[in-house]
């Protein structure tokens, strides 16, 4: 059985059938790519093994987060405006599948002469998963939507209202009926047939918030308190060791994400006497290790020395490219009770300020009780 026809038949935990006239590209075992003709764009539909988390108390640093990571995501070139706050977002909305709160986001990747490219994503966290049902369309030929509403709008109001045309008002739905070819129009009509006509629906249990609240980690003999919006991710703790647990902080675009992580490093027991210089020699020695994972250009900070409650422990952050993507990771070494080294880590793109991964990873480490 295909994954499309997992989907189709609710065993992944969703609920959602592909009609029989688009066009399959590619299938894959967690995701699938199909041509939409009807619609004129492309559907990506996948399952992430890392879980959103959409608790309502913070749907604000949900949409801080995607505009965070649109932003990063946005390719290179001017956008077409000089409005300084612009932001690629188009659309943010949270809205309820059954009882499970799901996201649908508009946004932009590109935005230049000759080259506009509007993405939909529909988000659908589920425990320890999301699914993504993601719709694209790209124009070669751009601008005519902004300029029609400019010449409309000025016939009105005049020059200088339409020198002051704000792109929310370029954008704005109802203006979609009068340019059904746009990219944006495009998108947002597939997202409704997608959500409202044909439905998704959702057949597995709700997820349930972490943050805020002590969780056990057996793996690395930890507990801590998470930060808002971070997720277990068994996949990843999996993937990188068998004393580390791994979190995720996922948002558009699709599944970004910020990573954190406790780890039991493994390392014997080193004396306090000594721990000041072995600590630094973990640490810098677990970055040339680095370089066995296509890890390349890699920039390291002064390592920092500070103690907590008695505790001596050393800070540095680092950033570098992953197959050449660039990324940052911000670490805190120190030793449990009975000196064994514990490493805590955030990383994330280059578009998040490396003082929130620092942050993160102070109030993870100052939680952090053995278990």
């Amino acid at each position: 059985m295909g994954f499309l026809d997992e989907l189709r038949d609710g065993k992944l935990g969703v609920r959602m059938a592909w009609p029989g006239d688009l066009r399959v590209e590619k299938e894959l075992p967690a995701g699938a790519s199909i041509l939409d003709e009807r619609f004129q764009v492309r559907w990506h539909v996948g399952m992430s093994q890392a879980a959103m988390d959409m608790d309502p108390a913070y749907d604000a640093l949900l949409r801080a987060d995607t505009e965070c990571f649109t932003r990063g995501a946005f390719e290179t070139g001017m956008p077409r405006t000089e409005e300084s706050d612009w932001s690629p977002v188009i659309d943010f909305v949270c809205f309820s599948i059954g009882a499970t709160r799901a996201l649908r986001c508009v946004y932009r990747t590109a935005y230049s002469p000759g080259n506009e490219v509007v993405v939909g994503d529909v988000l659908v966290p589920l425990p320890g998963c999301t699914v993504i049902v993601s719709a694209g369309a790209r124009a070669g030929v751009t601008g005519w939507r902004e300029s029609a509403l400019t010449m409309k709008i000025g016939d009105h109001v005049g020059t200088q209202a339409v020198a002051q045309l704000a792109q929310h008002e370029i954008d704005d739905s109802r203006h979609d009926e009068t340019f059904p070819e746009s990219p944006l129009s495009r998108v947002r009509r597939a997202l409704a047939w997608r959500i409202d006509d044909v439905g998704i629906e959702v057949s597995g249990p709700p997820d349930h918030a972490e943050a805020g609240r002590t969780i056990t980690l057996p793996r690395s003999g930890s507990s801590v308190i998470l930060p808002p919006r971070y997720r277990y991710c068994r996949s990843l703790s999996e993937a990188m060791s068998p004393t580390l647990d791994a979190f995720t902080r996922v948002a558009p675009p699709e599944v970004t994400s910020r990573l954190l992580d406790v780890w039991r490093t493994g390392a014997g027991p080193i004396s306090k006497w000594f721990r000041r210089r072995q600590l630094k020699s973990l640490a810098l020695e677990g970055l040339k290790a680095w370089g066995c994972l296509d890890v390349s250009n890699m920039d390291v900070s002064p390592v920092t020395f500070s103690e907590y409650e008695g505790r001596l422990q050393i800070d540095l952050q680092v950033r570098f490219d992953v197959a050449g993507s660039p990324t940052q990771s911000a670490q805190r070494w120190f030793c449990d009770n009975s000196g064994y080294p514990i490493r805590v880590s955030a990383g994330g793109p280059p578009s998040v300020p490396v003082e929130d991964l620092i942050a993160d990873v102070d109030q993870l480490a100052r939680s952090w009780c053995p278990v």
